[in-house]
């Protein structure tokens, strides 16, 4: 018999809410028995959310907040039954993404890889954007010109004067 389990989807490195997600629930598929098939069927429900290679064996299942806080790597076995577990939303199965690794390195998350790139940057002095002064332009001083300039120069400006 089909029945509803709740679980919190976590993210692995910063062991809080995965993708700003809250305690949700899903409808056991009929004949599903074990934690394999609870991570196969919470898979197909989140997996819009989760990176393209992150697989169902990427998530690991705790039986509760409380024993995923213990830090013990008390997950439940994959052969182990789903029992009472998630059984209300108070005691929600913990369901951790595990990002896959890539040649023995760990895949970083999208804040972490978007923080280094931004420490990498080195902001430089812009060029001037003509080699002229200005001088000889047939529109000198049309305030049409000045007004059309203006905004993206000041733009131009504040960007590299940070």
């Amino acid at each position: 018999m089909a029945r509803e389990v709740w679980f919190q989807l976590v993210d692995e490195a910063t062991r809080d809410a995965y993708a700003n997600t809250t305690v949700d629930s899903l409808r056991l598929p009929e004949g599903a028995e074990d934690i394999a098939d609870l991570r196969v069927a919470v898979w197909d429900q989140v997996k819009p959310i989760l990176p393209s290679n992150v697989i169902a064996a990427n998530l690991r299942v705790y039986a509760n907040r409380a024993v995923y806080n213990d830090e013990n790597d008390q997950s439940l076995e994959e052969d182990g039954s789903i029992g009472a577990h998630g059984g209300s939303k108070k005691d929600a199965l913990i369901v951790e993404v595990q990002l896959p690794q890539r040649s023995g390195v760990a895949v970083e998350s999208e804040a972490v890889q978007l923080e280094k790139l931004l420490d990498t940057l080195e902001w430089k002095e812009p060029k001037r954007l003509c080699a002229s002064s200005g001088q000889h332009w047939p529109y000198q001083g049309a305030p049409e010109l000045v007004d059309l300039l203006m905004k993206p120069l000041i733009k131009h400006y504040n960007a590299w004067h940070r």
